[in-house]
C-alpha cells in the first residue's frame, strides 16, 4: 500500500485534523496529505497568512481556544517547535522557554472532548544527545506525551525524525538531501565537506506520516523511529547524479582517519510497524526522483 493509500485509510471526510506548526516542513506536508482525504483541516502557525504550497493555498490561524474549540479537533498533528539552529549563545533560557509553551499547547490538546488521536514529532537528537537544549526538550516531550495517552486514553504516535526526505523543504541549504539536489542544479557539482564517511537512513517524511496516521486509529502510544535503507552520502550523491540524466561531479576530499557520521536509528520500530501496516516505502531511488521533479515544479 503506497502512502497516499494509507492516510486515506486512516483519515476520513468526517475528520477534523488541526495542525501545529502548520507553515514548518512536517505541518505542510500534514496538511497537504490530510486535505488530499476530505478531512476538514485546522492550520495553525506563529503569524496568520496564506500559506502556499505546491498547487495549494491555506489559510492559517494564531493559537486561540476559541477557534481551537469551535472546531473541535479529532486529530491533531503536532510540528510545532523551535529547531536547533534557532539556539541562539547565551539566550539558551529564551529557547527553553519558546519551547515550553509550544508544548504546553501541544499538551493542552489532550483535554479536547473529540480528540481520538495525537501525532507529535520528535528527533534523533532525543537518543544521540538527550544532555543538548534541543535533545532534551524532545525527550522531555516524548516522556510528556506517553504520560498523558495512558492517562487520556488517547491514542498517541511519536515520529521520532532522524533524516527524512520530501516536499516543501523550507530551508533546503540545511539538508544534505536538498542540498546536493540544488548544488547539482546550479552547479553541476555536489561538494562533500566531511572528511569521513556519513551514513544516513532516509524515508520519505510521507511515509513516515502516514505510518503514523494509520498506527494512531489503533495504538494507545507508539514511538516510530524514521528508517530505510542506509546510505554513505558520496552515494547519495552520485545517485543524484546517475537519475538526473546529466552529467555532473562529486567533490570530497576523504580523509580515511577521519572517523564515521553514522546518525540513524537502531531500533526496528520503523520496520515493524511497514511490515504491519503494510506499507509499500519509497526506495531511495525514488525519493531522489521525488526531490528532482519538485525541483523541475518549482523552477518552472
Amino acid at each position: 500500500m503506497k502512502f497516499s493509500d494509507m492516510v486515506r485509510q486512516a483519515l476520513g471526510p468526517s475528520d477534523r485534523v488541526m495542525v501545529l506548526g502548520a507553515t514548518g516542513w512536517f505541518g505542510t506536508v500534514a496538511i497537504d496529505l490530510a486535505t488530499e482525504t476530505g478531512a476538514k483541516v485546522l492550520a495553525i502557525s506563529g503569524t496568520p497568512r496564506l500559506h502556499h504550497f505546491g498547487l495549494k493555498t491555506l489559510q492559517t490561524h494564531e493559537w486561540s481556544l476559541e477557534l481551537i474549540n469551535q472546531f473541535s479537533p479529532t486529530v491533531v498533528v503536532d510540528a510545532a517547535f523551535l529547531t536547533r539552529e534557532k539556539i541562539v549563545s547565551g539566550r539558551e533560557t529564551e529557547y527553553f522557554e519558546t519551547n515550553r509553551v509550544l508544548m504546553a499547547r501541544a499538551y493542552y490538546c489532550f483535554e479536547l472532548p473529540y480528540l481520538r488521536a495525537f501525532i507529535g514529532f520528535s528527533s534523533g537528537a532525543a537518543i544521540t544527545e538527550p544532555e543538548k537544549p534541543y535533545g532534551f526538550l524532545k525527550l522531555e516531550y516524548e516522556k510528556e506525551l506517553e504520560k498523558l495517552a495512558k492517562k487520556s486514553n488517547i491514542n498517541t504516535v511519536v515520529a521520532r525524525a532522524w533524516s527524512v526526505s520530501g516536499p516543501f523543504v523550507a530551508k533546503r541549504e540545511a539538508f544534505a538531501f536538498t542540498d546536493f539536489i540544488d548544488q547539482f542544479n546550479n552547479t553541476g557539482r555536489i561538494v562533500l565537506k566531511a572528511k569521513g564517511k556519513v551514513h544516513r537512513r532516509y524515508c520519505s517524511i510521507q511515509d513516515l506520516l502516514a505510518l503514523c496516521f494509520m498506527a494512531a486509529k489503533t495504538e494507545e502510544f507508539l514511538i516510530v523511529d524514521s528508517g530505510g535503507e542506509t546510505i554513505e552520502l558520496g552515494a547519495l550523491a552520485a545517485q543524484i547524479i546517475n537519475l538526473s540524466g546529466f552529467e555532473g561531479q562529486v567533490v570530497r576530499d576523504l580523509d580515511d582517519l577521519a572517523p564515521n557520521n553514522d546518525y540513524f536509528a537502531t531500533s526496528d520500530t520503523w520496520d515493524n510497524a511497514v511490515f504491519r501496516f503494510g506499507l509499500e516505502t519509497m526506495s531511495v531511488a525514488e525519493q531522489v526522483q521525488q526531490g528532482l521533479s519538485e525541483r523541475i515544479r518549482r523552477e518552472g
